[in-house]
């Protein structure tokens, strides 16, 4: 008997005390889910209202970057590029033209040619060329119909223009980023074999038509997109130092659009669309019980993405106080430890990355922006020794100091024999970059092939 009274009691306790636990989690989760509502109408009044006077309000953005549909002049392009194997169409889009698979497996075949045909050719320093590989050679003699053709609808008439649909959020259309950037990647192996060649008013019509095949993308504020033409400008300025013969008007060309500008505006937008985060529009088409938890962690939600935003926001503003950073070895001043995110925001911490990665694309913008400067520099120096008869001038500038990195400057030297010489007095190392390695420097001295 007392036995089981003794065990009525415990039983007795153990319910009390599930009652208890059950009852206190119960209240915690209503105590956080209204901090988090409240946070959340907060963050509408202030972090909504911060970015919509940087940006605007949904329909002055989308305003200012009107809805736009795919024009004739890409769609020509898109067949064109076809035909050498390269899709510039989206997977998706399966009215569109798409590459044959023989034509994009001989694409693909000569990939690798390509890749270190250009890389060789970029990291020259002094004058001289060297062939194409035997097997891009024999391609580009194949599509030589095929390279004119689409050189010429580039160059010719309306520039082309692919979807923006901003009003989409991340279900929006963009180009085939993948194929823009083969494509660039084909068109200075075909400058480079031209200039190689001797035909240098060709090469020079082959980068004008990357030029405005770029043009579709530079001025779209989409971070992926703005990371895709800042590299193939980069490609464009290392390819047109190495030809023979340029006219000073291209020193301008490579100036005319302010990429630092636009890569803000991009990653502005991100935050943007992190401050109009709506969970319950992102779970459209999802199972039932994704769409509920969407709904009942909305507030939190929101204000995580808040959370970040501000995070995003301070960064921008320090970066906009000290413009031109030049990210070069041993500085990366933009790692995610300096711009700590609250403890409470799962999102931050779990996705902090991104902000490392959107903002390092800044750098990426310097170390084009370092290739604009040493190909303007030696266009403006070759075309005042066309202008003095064939001299290197004595009164250039010896010292130059540079826009792109400040912390370096520009030298010019002539050697005894006569070659003359521009180079960056820092080692030009960009170790947390992927991509073409560039000596920072270019002489008229004649280099081994």
């Amino acid at each position: 008997m007392v036995n089981k009274q003794v065990a009525g009691r415990w039983k007795t306790r153990v319910r009390i005390g599930l009652v208890v636990v059950v009852g206190a989690f119960v209240l915690l989760l209503a105590a956080l889910y209204t901090t988090f509502t409240a946070m959340s109408r907060h963050g509408v009044k202030t972090d909504v209202a911060m970015w919509e006077e940087r940006l605007g309000t949904p329909e002055e953005l989308y305003a200012r970057y009107p809805h736009r549909e795919v024009n004739p002049s890409a769609l020509k392009v898109e067949t064109l590029s076809a035909e050498l194997g390269v899709d510039l169409a989206t997977k998706i889009m399966s009215e569109r033209t798409h590459p044959r698979a023989d034509a994009a497996d001989d694409f693909e075949s000569i990939g690798d040619d390509i890749h270190q045909y250009t890389w060789q050719e970029w990291a020259r320093s002094g004058a001289g060329s060297a062939p194409p590989p035997e097997a891009l050679a024999a391609f580009l003699t194949a599509h030589a119909e095929a390279l004119e053709a689409l050189r010429q609808a580039l160059r010719e008439g309306e520039a082309p223009r692919w979807e923006l649909q901003l009003e989409k959020g991340l279900e929006g259309p963009i180009p085939n980023l993948l194929g823009q950037i083969k494509l660039q990647r084909l068109l200075m192996s075909e400058a480079l074999a031209q200039n190689h060649a001797g035909h240098t008013g060709k090469a020079l019509e082959t980068l004008e038509a990357a030029g405005r095949l770029n043009e579709a993308l530079a001025d779209d504020p989409i971070l992926i997109t703005q990371l895709i033409a800042v590299a193939a400008h980069r490609m464009q300025a290392m390819t047109l130092r190495r030809l023979e013969e340029i006219p000073g008007v291209w020193a301008q060309t490579l100036a005319e659009h302010d990429y630092e500008e636009t890569m803000r505006t991009a990653i502005s937008l991100e935050a943007w669309n992190l401050a109009h985060l709506d969970p319950a529009q992102v779970a459209e088409g999802l199972p039932w019980w994704q769409r509920l938890l969407a709904r009942v962690g909305a507030p939190y939600i929101r204000s995580c993405a808040y959370d970040t935003s501000r995070r995003w926001m301070r960064r921008l503003d320090a970066q906009a106080a000290n413009p031109g950073p030049c990210r070069m070895a041993g500085d990366l001043s933009d790692r995610n430890e300096e711009w700590p995110t609250s403890w409470w925001n799962v999102y931050g911490q779990f996705f902090g990355n991104p902000l490392h990665l959107a903002f390092s694309a800044f750098g990426r913008v310097s170390r084009m922006e370092v290739e604009d400067e040493l190909t303007g520099q030696w266009i403006e120096l070759t075309n005042a020794r066309r202008t003095a008869g064939g001299e290197w001038p004595g009164a250039w500038p010896r010292s130059v100091p540079s826009q792109a990195c400040p912390q370096g400057h520009w030298t010019y030297e002539i050697s005894p024999d006569g070659e003359a010489s521009i180079a960056f007095s820092e080692s030009l190392e960009w170790p947390q970059f992927q991509g073409a390695k560039s000596s920072g420097r270019r002489s008229s001295a004649i280099e081994g092939v």
